[in-house]
């Protein structure tokens, strides 16, 4: 699975855009632009969206209002990806239905041949991982009851956050521990 990639101007990366309806719509938002400038204004919207504030320290875009997401790694193209695809009932000619684009491919996905996972799998593997890392958020869905609620103490999901983010690699070990929850 060793491949040369080419240097590129741009780093690969990935994000996540979580919208949710709210039952009413809100009267007045107070959107804070840095510390000292804030601006309230009317906004007849019915959903909310999840941004995060980046540390100040941050050496990319120091408290900025972001997505969450971040730079693709090496574990979102592993091939042990299709071992939890597949125990969730997926095939490899399902998954690679993400990849079957006529036409031109951004240069994002070109020249990734000899690799387990497309990269219109991985970005999105990247996606849902930096949204667990960053904020918490885990995005799956179970297709064996459709009532099933994974509960997880706030020590287990900020134990396993901080696994992630020293290793991403860690997201596939939690993955099969969410998988295992559901089977048993």
């Amino acid at each position: 699975m060793s491949k040369v990639v080419r240097k590129r101007a741009w780093r690969a990366a990935a994000t996540l855009i979580v919208i949710a309806r709210q039952s009413h719509k809100a009267p007045q938002v107070q959107t804070k632009i840095n510390s000292s400038h804030a601006i309230s204004s009317n906004i007849d919207a019915d959903y909310l969206l999840l941004m995060l504030q980046r540390h100040s320290r941050s050496s990319f875009m120091p408290s900025a209002y972001v997505f969450p997401g971040g730079v693709i790694d090496k574990a979102d193209y592993s091939e042990q990806w299709m071992q939890i695809y597949k125990g969730f009932g997926y095939t490899e000619r399902e998954l690679s239905s993400f990849s079957n684009i006529a036409g031109p491919r951004p240069e994002l996905f070109e020249d990734y041949s000899g690799i387990a996972i497309s990269p219109e799998v991985a970005f999105r593997i990247c996606a849902i991982r930096e949204a667990f890392e960053e904020c918490g958020l885990m995005l799956f869905r179970s297709i064996f009851d459709k009532n099933v609620v994974l509960r997880m103490s706030y020590e287990e999901v900020s134990a396993w956050r901080q696994k992630v983010h020293e290793n991403a690699s860690a997201f596939l070990e939690f993955c099969r521990q969410v998988i295992k929850l559901f089977w048993s």
